[in-house]
């Protein structure tokens, strides 16, 4: 897999299937370019066609309805990858853009 000069990644022969369901919960980064990237997996939960339900489910935004989550990469159980983000622009891993803002001075990962 590659990932193109907008930020999506590129399928190539016999990589894990790829689709793109780009969704509007994302913000413009503050530094010049990605720090991390944001993935989940689905582990043991759903059956066929749960990952790609999840990733067509944030394409919009809700205010009082949707959860205020968002990724780059959604890896399904069967290994199917689904991007709903360029790795451009930020997501709401965390909660909406400027949560995490306020936290994000933290270096440690250790809990108290």
């Amino acid at each position: 897999m590659k990932v193109d000069d907008n930020g999506w990644l590129v399928t190539a022969s016999g990589d894990p299937v790829g689709q793109q369901f780009p969704t509007v919960r994302t913000y413009a980064l503050a530094v010049p370019a990605p720090l991390g990237i944001v993935w989940h997996t689905t582990d043991e939960r759903g059956g066929p066609g749960y990952a790609e339900a999840l990733a067509r489910r944030i394409q919009t935004f809700r205010r009082g309805v949707d959860r205020p989550a968002s990724w780059h990469l959604l890896i399904a159980k069967d290994g199917a990858i689904y991007q709903s983000a360029p790795f451009t622009v930020g997501t709401w891993h965390v909660g909406m853009p400027g949560l995490s803002a306020a936290a994000g001075s933290r270096t440690s990962t250790t809990r108290p």
